[in-house]
C-alpha cells in the first residue's frame, strides 16, 4: 500500500490534529533564548504518524551510520563505536529540524524506495502527505510530531551518510550520526602532522563540504576537534576517557533535571515524554544502576518520579474523558 491521505487516516474516530504553542527556550551553555514551535498530536494524529513510521521502516531501512532514533540505536551505541580512537571530530547541525526542504525530502523517499516511484501521482500523493502531517508551517519537520526524527534519518540517511560515510571509510575514520549530532574519531590526527609532516586541512574541509552539499549547515559554535588524551571526549552527552570508560557528565544530570522541571511545569507539553524517557535511559544505561549514590543523583531520581506521576495522572484523566464522550 502506497503512502496516501486515504491510508493514513482510514477508519480514525476523529480529526487528526496538532496542537501548535511557542515556548521560549533557555540554552545555558552558549547563554542564549530563542523561540521553539512545538506541535502536540492528538490521539488520532498520534495513530497517523504511528502508520507513517511502520511504512517508512517497511521500505526505508535505517543507516548503517544512524544511531538515534532507530532500533538498537541509543547514544551509548553511538559512543561505543568510537571505543579505541584518540582524536574527534564532532560537528552539529544548525537548525536541522527547519533545514529539511520538501522537495528534497520527496526525493530522498524516492531513492530509497524505488518501486513506489513508479507509480502514476505518487509524488503529488507523497507531497500531499507531507504537507498535511509532517511539514511546519513556518517551513522543515515540526518538532514534536512522532515521525519526525524518521523523516529527518531518512533525508540525513541519503544526503550525508552514504557520500560521508564513504569518505570516512576511504581516510580510514570511523564516522556515525545521532539525529542532528556527527562524530569522526581515528587512531591517527584527522588532518594534521602525520608522522612529522604537515598534511593539509583537506580531510576536514571534505567532510565540511559533504555536510554542506545536503543543504544544511554547520553549528561552528558547537563544533570542535579534540585529543582525548588531553581529557574525556563528551559524545552526545556520554563521557570517554582515554582507556574506554563510559560515564554520564555532570552538566548531563544538570541537562536532565532542566528538562524535567521544564516537563512538569508545563504539564508535559514541552518537552515531550520520549524525550524525558530518552534522557533518563541515557542515565540509566550508563549507570547500571536504578538507587543512585550521591544526594543530587538521589534528587533527579525523586525529580523523574514526581513527573511520571503527574505524566499518569494526566493520562488517566484523558482516559476518563474518552469514556464519557462516548
Amino acid at each position: 500500500m502506497h503512502l496516501s491521505v486515504s491510508m493514513l487516516m482510514r477508519d480514525l474516530a476523529h480529526e487528526p490534529l496538532f496542537n501548535r504553542s511557542v515556548f521560549d527556550d533557555w540554552n545555558p551553555i552558549s547563554r542564549r533564548r530563542k523561540q521553539r514551535i512545538i506541535y502536540a498530536p492528538n490521539v488520532a494524529m498520534r495513530i497517523v504518524h504511528k502508520r507513517i513510521r511502520m511504512h517508512l521502516m517497511d521500505r526505508c531501512p535505517p543507516s548503517p551510520y544512524a544511531t538515534g532514533s532507530v532500533r538498537g540505536g541509543s547514544t551509548l551505541v553511538n559512543a561505543k563505536r568510537h571505543k579505541g580512537n584518540r582524536f574527534f571530530l564532532l560537528y552539529d547541525i544548525r537548525g536541522a529540524y527547519p533545514s529539511v526542504n520538501l522537495e528534497r525530502l520527496i526525493w530522498c523517499l524516492g531513492q530509497c524506495d524505488p518501486r513506489s516511484v513508479s507509480t502514476g501521482d505518487w509524488y503529488y500523493e507523497v507531497e500531499e502527505v507531507l504537507k498535511r502531517f509532517v511539514m511546519a508551517e513556518e517551513g522543515g519537520l515540526m518538532t514534536g510530531a512522532p515521525s519526525s526524527p524518521d523523516w529527518f534519518n531518512l533525508y540525513a540517511g541519503v544526503l550525508i551518510d552514504v557520500p560521508l560515510g564513504a569518505y570516512c571509510a576511504k581516510h580510514g575514520l570511523t564516522y556515525t550520526r545521532y539525529l542532528d549530532d556527527i562524530t569522526i574519531s581515528s587512531p591517527k590526527p584527522i588532518g594534521h602532522r602525520v608522522n612529522g609532516k604537515r598534511k593539509s586541512r583537506a580531510i576536514r574541509d571534505g567532510i565540511r563540504a559533504i555536510i554542506e552539499s545536503s543543504g544544511m549547515a554547520i553549528h561552528d559554535e558547537k563544533a570542535f576537534a579534540h585529543d582525548i588524551q588531553r581529557g574525556p571526549v563528551v559524545i552526545n552527552g556520554i563521557g570517554m576517557d582515554k582507556d574506554g570508560r563510559l560515564f554520564v557528565p555532570r552538566h548531563f544530570f544538570h541537562r536532565v533535571r532542566n528538562a524535567l522541571r521544564s516537563a512538569i511545569r508545563t504539564a508535559g507539553v514541552y518537552p515531550p515524554p520520549s524525550i524525558i524517557n530518552g534522557l533518563m535511559s541515557v542515565i540509566r544505561l550508563v549507570s547500571r544502576r536504578y538507587v543512585f549514590a550521591t544526594r543530587g543523583e538521589q534528587k533527579l531520581l525523586n525529580l523523574y518520579r514526581k513527573w511520571k506521576w503527574r505524566e499518569d495522572r494526566i493520562r488517566n484523566a484523558n482516559r476518563r474523558i474518552k469514556k464519557k464522550t462516548r
